[in-house]
This record gives C-alpha cells, sequence and structure tokens, in this order.
C-alpha cells in the first residue's frame, strides 16, 4: 500500500452505506439514497434525503435487498461516497474491500465487484457479510469452536454458523426491518384508515419499548392527522416478519452439524444489523431456539468493522501466498438448497480483482 493511498472498507446496506477509512476509522455513514436530475446523479446520502419532494429530481433506492438493484445508481452514490471517503489519498486508488451477503448470486457479486471499480479502486475483495458481522462484534472465529451469528439490516437477514474461521452452514433471508415498517404502515392504512411513511415508522420503532403516535393523512380527507397504536398492536402487526426472521434462524441451527451443536448451545446467537434491535425480537429468538442471544455493542457498524478487520490481514506473508485462490462451496444452505460460498478468512482465499490482470 502507497503512502498516499488508504485501504477501504464498505458496507452497502438497503438503508445506509457505511465506509470505512483503515488508519482513521468509519468516516461516512449516509442513507443509501441518490437524487437524480436528467438521468444523471447529482446528490448522494443525507444531501438526497433533504431533496425529497423537490419537483426537479428524483430520488431513488440504488440497493434492494442487501444487494445493487440499479447499478448505475449505486455506481454514482459509491464513487461521491469514495471521493469523500478518500480525500486523505488523492494519487494512489484504494484498495476496497466490499461486504456482500453470503446468499448473494454470482452476477450480484460481480455488480458489488464492478461498481467498486468504477468508483476508482484498483483492487477489491469480497468479504461475507456473516463473517464481517461476527469480526466486528468481537466474535472469535478463527478456533474450533462454532459460532453462530445473524446479520439483520433493512432489506435481508444474513445468518451463518462459523467455525475454524470458515462458513459451515449459511442462508440470506431477504427480509428485515423495512419489512416490520411496512407491515407496520400496512396495518395502520387497513385498519385506522391513515397513511402513514415507513421511514417515520422505523424511526419511532428503534426509540423503544411501548406504543406509536404516528403522524399521516387520513384516507377519507386527505387532511394531516395523528394515531396512536398500542404496544400490543404493534407486537400483532409485526408479527409476520419478525416469525419469518426467526424461521429462517431456526432453519440454519435445525441443520447445524451435530458436532458443533454443544458450542452454540454455550455460545448462543449473536446479532448485529439495526434489525437485531426490533422490539421483542430478542426475546422471541430465546425462547423459539432455547439458547442464548446477545446484541453487538454497536449493531450498526459491526459489518463495516469487521470487513475493516479483514483488511488489516491481507498484506500478512500467509495471505500473499494465497491471494489469488477463488470462492468455493463449503455447505449448503438449509432453506433453498444451494450451495453456500464464502471468503475464507483464515486463508484469503479470494484474492484482489484487479485490472491489471
Amino acid at each position: 500500500m502507497g503512502m498516499l493511498s488508504r485501504d477501504i472498507a464498505v458496507d452497502l446496506g438497503t438503508a445506509n452505506t457505511r465506509v470505512y477509512v483503515l488508519g482513521k476509522g468509519m468516516v461516512l455513514d449516509e442513507p443509501s439514497l441518490v437524487a437524480v436530475e436528467d438521468d444523471k446523479v447529482v446528490a448522494a446520502g443525507s444531501e438526497a434525503q433533504r431533496m425529497v419532494g423537490c419537483a426537479a429530481v428524483s430520488v431513488e433506492h440504488p440497493m434492494r435487498n442487501g444487494t445493487i438493484a440499479e447499478f448505475g445508481l449505486a455506481d454514482g452514490m459509491l464513487r461521491q461516497f469514495m471521493t469523500r471517503a478518500n480525500r486523505w489519498g488523492r494519487i494512489a486508488p484504494p484498495r476496497v474491500a466490499v461486504a456482500v451477503p453470503s446468499g448473494a448470486t454470482a452476477v450480484e457479486r460481480r455488480a458489488a465487484q464492478d461498481v467498486a471499480f468504477q468508483a476508482g479502486a484498483r483492487a477489491v475483495y469480497l468479504v461475507e457479510v456473516p463473517v464481517a458481522a461476527a469480526l466486528g462484534c468481537g466474535l472469535t472465529i478463527g478456533d474450533a469452536r462454532a459460532a453462530l451469528i445473524a446479520d439483520i439490516g433493512a432489506g435481508s437477514t444474513d445468518i451463518a454458523i462459523i467455525s475454524a474461521g470458515g462458513v459451515v452452514l449459511a442462508h440470506t433471508a431477504r427480509i428485515g426491518g423495512e419489512d416490520v415498517d411496512r407491515a407496520i404502515a400496512s396495518y395502520v392504512r387497513s385498519e385506522r384508515a391513515m397513511l402513514v411513511g415507513e421511514l417515520a415508522v422505523g424511526k419511532q420503532l428503534a426509540d423503544g419499548p411501548g406504543g406509536l403516535e404516528l403522524h399521516g393523512r387520513w384516507k377519507a380527507t386527505g387532511l394531516p392527522g395523528t394515531v396512536e397504536l398500542s404496544a400490543e398492536e404493534v407486537r400483532a402487526a409485526a408479527t409476520e416478519p419478525i416469525m419469518a426472521i426467526v424461521t429462517a434462524v431456526r432453519a440454519v441451527l435445525e441443520n447445524c452439524p451435530p458436532e458443533l451443536s454443544g458450542d452454540l448451545m454455550d455460545r448462543g446467537v449473536a446479532l448485529t444489523g439495526g434489525g437485531s434491535l426490533l422490539r421483542g425480537l430478542a426475546d422471541l429468538l430465546r425462547k423459539e431456539t432455547e439458547i442464548p442471544v446477545q446484541i453487538a455493542d454497536d449493531p450498526f457498524s459491526a459489518v463495516v468493522v469487521g470487513t475493516a478487520r479483514h483488511m488489516k490481514g491481507l498484506d500478512t506473508p500467509r495471505r500473499k501466498r494465497r491471494s489469488r485462490g477463488s470462492l468455493v462451496p463449503v455447505g449448503r444452505d438449509p432453506v433453498n438448497g444451494s450451495f453456500v460460498r464464502r471468503l475464507d478468512v483464515g486463508g484469503g482465499k479470494r484474492g484482489p480483482a484487479s485490472r491489471e490482470r
């Protein structure tokens, strides 16, 4: 790594994108939004969010379910974010590690790699979300003891059993915190005849237990109004998406190799991602899985911090010797039966993709 370049870790989330510069820390945490005018990205992140409602621009979401949905928009967004993040190294392009869901398809992985190149990276590494999350919340994953991690984001939930530095089983469920927000907004629309924004629901859900006071517009009159939901109504409205998350975690547990079950009984499941703070989720997981449940100290940043920690090991002699390997199948997704692919934390099985190849 040259003196005028820094390694960068990126978590391209459905709701927020986070960028971590090695040697500096997390330098950017912005909404995954772009403002588009005349087919050009004119703003990204918080700046784009402030343009919601402006007649001249449309505000779009480049990410969906934890992967890139609109390549051109994601390209424009990451370019702007990388420009801000890499202002300490203006000459040499950085190496970039991007977190990707364990269930991402080959096309989705390639899109994540390509968008980082388009944003100015000289080499790109892909790190799977559950591996990054485990590293980010301080789990020891290099020894033989198994660990269970569940990263619950806005658009997807990534669950994996990790042992000896590798992924044993993994599953990505295309459901997350935004589905809970939508379920509650739908309940208010059908049962209380009020139109409320999903963003408003999400902000209040993060504030703590209890009911909700939501501001919106009455369906009948179109006038502004307020509706109050009891804690019981909130639980009832959110039951379906929350149970879907619990079912996904159980599916991985139920397919755990017997020799690793004892480790999971002792260590439990570690939760990361903003969705880990959903009301009642941790308690329901404890009840349904009968294992301990811990929420990371900083669940929002665990993935990007873990991706950065992975990058710190890229220059060790062992990593250099094995840097041109490829992703290999290591198990089956217990839900859909497909092979799970991973980046081996211990040996650096995926080397950098590079334009110089």
